[in-house]
């Protein structure tokens, strides 16, 4: 995940729609004059939100429209076209594909493979939803921008910041050092929400990967249940640290 956009303000109101109202439309609303929200539909910035119930995909050439720009510079995205599905969202790019749940929130991000490189910035963006969780909150990337993860909604969420910047940071160094060894074949992170309400801010993740040294067999190394707290997470580095040696990963 990304280790800045930390949010010191407090958090959103849970009950609130998770799309947020455009204000820019009232700036210039006059008395007696509709405002510009009642004739159109706001403009949504890059880190919006996801739509549930919308599938993004489909194959360049078959009635679609051009395709767009991946996160990666000169890496383009097969995201060519939307057409209904039920409950979920996914946006498929050549090496990334992301889902959303019924109600908009990122779900699963899978890199397939998984390759080092910068994705795209975007530090307002990260800034936007850590202040979904309000203080002590990031906006964490669950592809990291160094793994090339876009920097969009989709691959964000609201993530406690010494578990963004430890724990969770560790996992993708070493995604690193096995690509600098050998192949990480498959890259998921998954997050999980509590089981009542609507709150878009994480209760823990899992992560995995699998891995590819020379000289060894195929290792999937998992961590199943990272707090997204103040937790101690001593237990998980252990675990990480022993599993990257196992698949021939360090020296």
């Amino acid at each position: 995940m990304c280790h800045h956009g930390r949010s010191t303000r407090a958090p959103l109101d849970p009950a609130a729609p998770l799309h947020a109202p455009d204000r820019r439309a009232d700036r210039h609303h006059r008395p007696g004059h509709p405002s510009l929200g009642q004739h159109r539909r706001p403009r949504q910035r890059p880190c919006a939100d996801p739509v549930p119930g919308r599938i993004i995909g489909g194959i360049a050439g078959r009635g679609a429209r051009p395709p767009v720009r991946g996160p990666a510079a000169g890496d383009p995205a097969r995201v060519v076209r939307e057409q209904e599905v039920p409950e979920e969202e996914r946006h498929d790019h050549r090496r990334w594909v992301f889902r959303t749940d019924a109600r908009g929130r990122p779900k699963t991000a899978t890199a397939k493979p998984l390759a080092a490189g910068a994705g795209h910035p975007d530090p307002q963006c990260r800034a936007d939803v850590g202040h979904f969780g309000g203080t002590g909150y990031d906006g964490g990337h669950l592809i990291a921008q160094t793994l090339r993860g876009p920097t969009r909604r989709h691959n964000l969420v609201p993530q406690w910041h010494t578990i963004n910047r430890g724990i969770y940071h560790s996992f993708e160094n070493a995604a690193k050092k096995c690509l600098a060894k050998g192949q990480v074949q498959v890259y998921t992170a998954t997050v999980f929400y509590p089981r009542s309400g609507d709150s878009v801010i994480p209760d823990h993740f899992k992560t995995s990967m699998t891995v590819k040294a020379p000289n060894f067999h195929a290792k999937k190394i998992t961590l199943k249940n990272i707090p997204n707290s103040n937790a101690n997470t001593d237990a998980l580095k252990t675990q990480l640290d022993n599993d990257v040696k196992a698949a021939g990963c360090t020296s």
